[in-house]
């Protein structure tokens, strides 16, 4: 069993999608519910930022985000002042990541950083470990409304983790199209745990 607090972020706008995307329905179920069932494979049960009542529906905790409108850099503010240790942050418009993704990014973590994933030179900021010290920098740069996730993983050493098998995992879907072509792939055999 992984004893790591989780967070799955889903607190956003959603404005290009034009509704909360994770609860936006995604070849019959709502497309936060790929990643809950992946995490419950690892004995994970996630705590989920967001603001939707809708997320209630799951029967896991749900919290708003401290300070709101700050992007997924506030949802890390958030679960960092929630758990008080280190935190596991998967994003909810990445349904797909599977349990090997997890598994070996936990694996291949080094203590008291920044892990994130790198999936075929992309690196994914949104699939990572945040450990707790990190609480005051992101305070500041969200005081400062610095959000940029990539230059907040570049500026504090993260450790980069790559994952050197494939995986299906990282397609964000954040526009009504993005979520018909992963209707499309689930309908033609697309592999999502």
């Amino acid at each position: 069993m992984i004893t790591i607090k989780t967070y799955l972020l889903s607190g956003g706008k959603s404005s290009r999608m034009g509704e909360d995307k994770g609860l936006k329905s995604l070849s019959g179920k709502p497309m936060i519910s790929y990643l809950v069932d992946t995490l419950r494979q690892l004995d994970i049960i996630p705590v989920i930022i967001a603001h939707h009542p809708g997320y209630k529906s799951f029967g896991l905790t749900v919290i708003p985000d401290k300070i709101k409108d700050k992007g997924p850099l506030g949802g890390i503010y958030t679960a960092l002042s929630h758990a008080w240790e280190t935190v596991l942050i998967i994003s909810a418009d990445t349904p797909f990541v599977d349990s090997k993704a997890i598994e070996y990014l936990i694996r291949h973590h080094i203590a008291d950083r920044i892990n994130v994933l790198d999936y075929k030179g992309k690196i994914q900021p949104l699939c990572g470990l945040y450990p707790f010290q990190l609480l005051p920098k992101i305070e500041s740069n969200l005081i400062a409304n610095k959000l940029k996730m990539m230059d907040f993983v570049t500026e504090n050493d993260a450790n980069i983790v790559s994952i050197p098998f494939e995986s299906n995992g990282f397609q964000n879907i954040n526009t009504p199209e993005e979520l018909s072509k992963a209707e499309y792939e689930i309908s033609n055999n697309f592999k999502t745990v």
